[in-house]
């Protein structure tokens, strides 16, 4: 008798008329909820072959009895694969093909346009885009990601060159090349002489 009695009372506090439109719209998302994730089942008791144009007949309780074969809530996701139109840092440059869980590159990258779909028209643009870059003029280059790393580190690293003050030399291309070397022997830095310019 209570439980009817609760029960009945849980029902009129849910649709009394300040509740209804709160209750109402939870009704909703709850059917407008996607299923997730799928099931292979099979049934552990075979139907009957039934007359021709006729539906099959199912035993009210044994046929509605089913076996697990696989669930895909466990299995590993696909990645998606994207192509990135801006550099994005510890993934890649402008024109990269990368492959990312699907929860970041639809959350992530495609709202924020860091990235598009590996479309034909696409790859066709940013592969034009990379040929363009590496065979234009050093002027119109741009920088890639990890030349922009090097530069961040090389601007943030203090140089210090021990100079005696007993002899008189003037401090040099190579000296500079030299002390650069000790500096970042483990990073493995392969820097040309060229590229070095002194005040």
């Amino acid at each position: 008798m209570w439980a009817v009695a609760s029960s009945r009372f849980v029902l009129q506090s849910c649709w009394n008329l300040t509740n209804l439109k709160s209750s109402w719209s939870r009704i909703q998302n709850l059917s407008q909820t996607a299923c997730k994730n799928t099931a292979i089942v099979e049934r552990c008791w075979k139907v009957p072959l039934s007359k021709e144009g006729k539906p099959p007949r199912l035993h009210p309780r044994r046929h509605r009895v089913y076996r697990l074969l696989d669930d895909t809530k466990h299995k590993p996701q696909d990645k998606m694969e994207l192509i990135l139109t801006q550099t994005v840092p510890k993934l890649g440059g402008r024109g990269a093909t990368v492959f990312v869980k699907k929860s970041v590159g639809r959350n992530k990258l495609l709202p924020q346009g860091l990235a598009v779909y590996p479309s034909q028209e696409n790859k066709d643009m940013f592969a034009e885009e990379i040929r363009l870059l590496r065979e234009g003029r050093p002027e119109d280059r741009v920088q890639t990601r990890t030349g922009q790393l090097t530069v961040e580190f090389l601007k943030k690293t203090q140089l210090e060159v021990p100079m005696h003050t007993s002899i008189q030399y003037s401090l040099t291309k190579e000296i500079v090349c030299r002390h650069i070397l000790e500096a970042v022997i483990l990073y493995i830095y392969t820097v040309g002489t060229e590229s070095i310019q002194t005040p």
